[in-house]
């Protein structure tokens, strides 16, 4: 155990098991009981050594074992006693070795029961304690100076060199005991801001956000029940086959609407990343940006369709086959833009999409035909919770606020290059860099019900919606499954049947995921079997958590069918041999 783990351990000494605000006041009442011993049991022998007083040694031999108790009080539970009597010793050997050195260092000891005061606010909450402790320095300051006057005791004799020794030990010591309260202080205060600007956020996401979600949520709910209808309606009539026309453009809305909610939750996740400081880092993925693009602008052909708005897509010839980019990063930039142009056009409108390169940039420009940015709110669009209403939809802002950042963060700009009566023009500017056609990742493998035949996958999930999907898609594979509820009944199957591959989520009654994973790599006859995290915990030091514990891949909810397939392709290209 190094000096630093040790320290850490004593200042947190009788802290299990308590609240927050009790944890703070036990690891001030330990940190300055256990500074203050081990002055008095180091600097009090040498000075009484220094001075030839050996008067000195027992009183402060006595004071640091008094304060080194108060540490172990604190673990046996009885943390106010503890607390009372640290001010309590503090004050007395304040004022006992304020009369034993005299004048010389009576100033810097009164100094330091002033600064006790400011501690025992930070400590207690009771009034009539605070009253009491404050009383105590007022008391210990009016003797000290009633002795000045009247010699009531008689200081040690002390030649004038050793009283420049007292006088500075003493200071030095109450200033760094002062600059322990102050820093505690202060974290308390930040911390009391910080807590105050969280606070500030979480009113204005829930006042601003709660429509645009609860409308999507509405969608999903009633398409659900649209579908349910239209199932029931194919069973009352006889029929085996099921109308596509009919159930197509339901499905199409019910992944719209979904998409939309989504697009929500990892906007205010991502904004809580960057307002801590915690981005995560820059990837270089080799992207082919014209199939891409052409992606991201058909999934939200799907949502414009409900607006007869229509998104045109034009991608200059001049543009490289392949460029390097953040491919997650920009997807929300561009998710973003296209969003927010779709929520601001009125119906029958035109979203013209363009991507070119300039020089050694390409460009992205995003043009709608909406109301455009009122005057005033141009250099304001990019703070977070900037609020428009247009029509019947809100906006929140948090999307343009996410993309700015994250374009910097790549190297790039996004601003608002135009607006007006007749919409607003956002352009995206990044450096260009040239890919690898080699290196492109291909997502979309096609897919062979035979490739897979006779795997057997084992799914650790105790959410039984969770179990439903990821069953179904593998069945469709040809997949043999194996279900379990909670990590340990997972592990108790995976010694039964030694399946060929684990999906293992994290948040589970009797064993958590993180548990069940570390038991797995341990066990001799499971570690070498694949374990895909599937978590709804997008966080990215939870993931790092899984990764570092052994999990060979981490995918977060809500699962698309395409990571699944790319899962079983990374680690079964052929048919697994028993």
């Amino acid at each position: 155990m190094n000096l630093k783990t040790l320290y850490q351990r004593i200042r947190e000494t009788g802290t299990i098991g308590k609240s927050p605000e009790e944890k703070k006041i036990i690891v001030l009442v330990n940190t300055l009981s256990l500074f203050t011993g081990f002055f008095a049991l180091t600097l009090g022998p040498l000075l009484a050594v220094a001075t030839k007083q050996q008067g000195i040694m027992f009183p402060a031999i006595l004071e640091g074992m008094a304060f080194v108790s108060i540490i172990f009080i604190n673990r046996a539970g009885w943390n106010t006693a503890a607390s009372i009597l640290m001010l309590v010793a503090q004050n007395f050997s304040a004022f006992y070795f304020g009369l034993l050195f005299g004048p010389m260092t009576s100033s810097a000891l009164e100094l330091l029961m002033l600064c006790l005061v400011s501690a025992s606010l930070l400590i207690f909450r009771s009034l009539t304690i605070r009253v009491a402790t404050i009383a105590l320095a007022i008391i210990g300051v009016v003797a000290f100076e009633l002795n000045f006057k009247r010699s009531f005791v008689t200081p040690l004799d002390l030649s004038i060199e050793n009283q420049y020794i007292v006088r500075w030990l003493a200071v030095g010591t109450i200033f760094f005991l002062n600059l322990v309260v102050i820093f505690q202080y202060v974290r308390q205060t930040d911390k009391t801001k910080e807590l105050e600007i969280a606070n500030l956020y979480k009113t204005l996401y829930l006042q601003e956000t709660s429509h645009e979600i609860r409308s999507p949520l509405n969608a999903i709910f009633g398409i659900s029940q649209l579908l349910l209808m239209q199932l029931e309606k194919s069973k009352q009539r006889g029929r085996d086959k099921i109308e596509l026309n009919a159930i197509l453009p339901l499905a199409e809305h019910l992944y719209a609407a979904s998409y939309s909610v989504r697009g929500i939750i990892n906007n205010i996740l991502d904004l809580a990343k960057i307002q801590k400081g915690k981005t995560d880092d820059i990837t270089a993925d080799h992207i082919e940006p014209t199939e891409w693009l052409k992606d991201i602008v058909n999934t939200h052909t799907y949502i414009s369709k409900q607006k007869n708005v229509k998104i045109q897509l034009e991608v200059d010839r001049r543009m490289p086959a392949v460029i390097i980019a953040d491919a997650v990063k920009l997807m929300q930039i561009v998710n973003n833009l296209i969003s927010n142009a779709i929520k601001f056009s009125p119906q029958n409108a035109s979203i013209n999409v363009s991507l070119a390169p300039k020089e050694n940039t390409w460009q992205l420009r995003i043009s709608d035909e909406g109301p455009g940015i009122k005057q005033g709110f141009e250099d304001k669009i990019f703070d977070a919770f900037v609020f428009e209403k247009v029509d019947f939809f809100e906006s929140t802002g948090l999307g343009l606020s996410i993309s700015k950042r994250f374009a910097e963060l790549m190297g790039g700009e996004l601003q608002l290059e135009s607006t007006g009566d007749k919409g607003s023009v956002f352009l995206l500017t990044c450096p260009l860099q040239i890919g690898n056609k080699s290196r492109v990742q291909d997502l979309k493998p096609t897919i062979f019900e035979s490739e897979y035949k006779d795997l057997h996958v084992l799914i650790i999930e105790d959410n039984l919606m969770s179990q439903m999907i990821i069953s179904k898609f593998l069945t469709e594979m040809n997949c043999i499954i194996s279900v379990a509820g909670d990590g340990r009944e997972g592990i108790d199957l995976a010694h039964q049947q030694k399946p060929d591959l684990i999906f293992l989520d994290t948040h589970m009654p009797v064993l958590n995921g993180l548990d069940a994973l570390k038991e797995i790599r341990k066990s001799s006859d499971l570690s070498n079997i694949p374990v895909v995290v599937v978590s709804g915990d997008a966080f990215k030091e939870s993931i790092e958590e899984i990764m570092v514990a052994g999990a060979n891949d981490y995918i977060t909810k809500p699962v698309e069918f395409k990571q699944l397939q790319h899962i079983l392709q990374k680690y079964f290209k052929e048919e697994p041999h028993h």
